[in-house]
């Protein structure tokens, strides 16, 4: 007996807890459906078809819901494809269209990728599918709240635009707007999506939402809710000066900017679409002129436009601004005074570690103007020494008033080289350090008794000071090796002026 009342108890529990599982497996389905995750909603509902005939009509109701929202998605998919092919210059109808399609199925979804392979088949929407990808895009971004740009005919308008949650079992809503101010209608629609697209002045205004179901019976509206626009002023460039920044030229990079609608909260750049360039400081002087200081260090070669964003996000260009480099090198043109310090050879033997004051070379260089660790150039030089004791620095007095009874022995060169330049430039360009190494064709007078040309070769490590804007003064130190029957090399300490053209 007492098996047979626990047995009785759970079957009573067993029939009174079956309602409430078929229950919680029609609310998975709606939130499935809610989701856009049909597959998944029809499966479960298949299952519960199947095992509960007695409640067919809700699936029904389900089912037929979800077949409406699929062949709304299809209809949907094909005017996008139409207005693709043969109204591309629709964008509000294109916009509207992309993001009606994001409204009635999740992007992951078979339909989806259904509608992406009959792009594909199509070869002008095949050729273009990064266009398809930007116009999912921007409807997918529609489904966000807020406001955005419309530009039309250079003139901007700011679209609002308000959204709410689905409801599975609403048709339509009927959206109205009233206006606080003067307490009228400003905007009344009924539309299928759970958005509406509204340009409304600056004010403040209310609205509220009236669903209607499949039948076209009207539920029971919203509260109202408070919204306000705030106004946004569309700025206008009429005029910007200079036109371009030179790389290679050191002046202040600086913009000024003529226009209207220009406040503290403005946002000013430059962008080309790959790059922005942000000034470090700008400078308000009104609500038509503004002054805008970049760094010189963080400029990047190209053409951009100048961009302003003013609150509320409207914003203009204008261009073309081009930062580049006046020309591909930099030349200097330097005049030395080169004396000699011997360190070995014949010369060497004759007179030791004597310092000559008796060289001078006249030379050209050119060099990369681009910014990079090092620049690389060519310098083309010739020089003028020669060697004698009325040159040098007498050992004592006695022999700087009888220098002409000293042995006589004069050697005088001259010299052609070509070396190869290597620039580190500091401090934007004040200061330069150069490495320089190269050969050159000498010729050798009165030594020997015989004029004798020979090879030679060298290398030097100079500093370059800037002076005043393209003038410099130039220090550093050669040495050069020369091939002669005995060979023969020299220290040379320079000190030059050098201008940059």
């Amino acid at each position: 007996m007492a098996w047979n009342k626990s047995l009785f108890f759970y079957l009573i529990f067993f029939l009174l807890f079956i309602p409430f599982l078929y229950a919680q497996e029609l609310e998975r389905a709606d939130a499935l459906i809610i989701e856009k995750k049909y597959d998944e909603a029809l499966l479960i509902l298949s299952n519960f078809a199947e095992s509960n005939p007695e409640q067919s009509e809700q699936v029904q109701q389900r089912i037929f819901k979800i077949n409406v929202l699929r062949d709304d998605f299809n209809i949907t998919a094909d005017e996008l494809i139409d207005a693709l092919l043969y109204d591309p210059g629709n964008n509000d109808k294109i916009r509207s269209l992309s993001s009606r399609l994001f409204t009635l199925e999740n992007e992951n979804s078979s339909l989806f990728s259904e509608f992406m392979d009959k792009t594909s088949n199509i070869p002008e929407l095949n050729s273009n599918r990064n266009l398809i990808r930007d116009v999912l895009i921007k409807g997918q971004s529609l489904q966000e709240g807020g406001y955005f740009i419309n530009y039309s005919d250079n003139t901007a308008f700011i679209i609002q635009r308000l959204i709410w949650d689905i409801d599975i079992n609403v048709m339509q809503y009927e959206v109205v707007i009233i206006n606080n101010d003067s307490n009228k209608e400003s905007f009344r629609k009924k539309t299928s999506d759970n958005f509406i697209e509204i340009s409304l002045q600056p004010g403040s205004y209310r609205y509220n939402i009236t669903p209607f179901d499949f039948l076209g019976f009207q539920g029971d509206s919203s509260e109202w809710i408070e919204i306000e626009i705030l106004h946004a002023y569309q700025p206008k460039i009429t005029n910007f000066h200079p036109k371009e920044f030179y790389m290679d030229q050191r002046f202040e990079r600086v913009i000024n900017i003529s226009g209207i609608n220009f406040s503290e909260e403005s946002r000013f750049y430059l962008s080309n679409g790959l790059n922005e360039l942000h000034p470090i400081d700008v400078i308000i002087y009104s609500d038509t002129s503004v002054r805008l200081v970049f760094d010189d260090l963080k400029l990047i070669t190209g053409t951009y436009d100048i961009y302003i964003i003013n609150p509320g996000g409207i914003s203009t260009k204008a261009g073309k601004f081009v930062i580049k480099y006046r020309k591909a090198l930099d030349g200097f043109a330097k005049l030395t005074f080169t004396p000699l310090v011997p360190l070995y050879g014949e010369i060497y033997d004759h007179y030791g570690n004597k310092i000559f004051f008796s060289g001078i070379t006249a030379a050209v260089e050119f060099i990369s103007s681009k910014r990079s660790s090092f620049n690389g150039g060519l310098e083309v030089s010739a020089s003028f020494f020669h060697i004698n004791n009325i040159f040098t620095l007498p050992s004592n007095w006695d022999n700087l008033i009888n220098y002409s009874s000293v042995e006589n022995y004069n050697v005088a060169f001259n010299e052609i080289n070509l070396n190869i330049s290597f620039q580190k430039r500091f401090l934007q360009g004040l200061i330069s350090l150069t490495f320089r190494f190269g050969c050159g064709i000498s010729l050798f007078y009165g030594l020997e008794e015989n004029t004798k040309m020979t090879f030679n070769i060298n290398a030097c490590l100079s500093g370059l000071f800037l002076l005043y804007e393209i003038f410099h003064i130039e220090l550093g130190l050669d040495f050069s090796h020369y091939f002669l029957s005995k060979s023969t090399g020299f220290i040379k300490p320079k000190i030059g002026f050098v201008w940059k053209f």
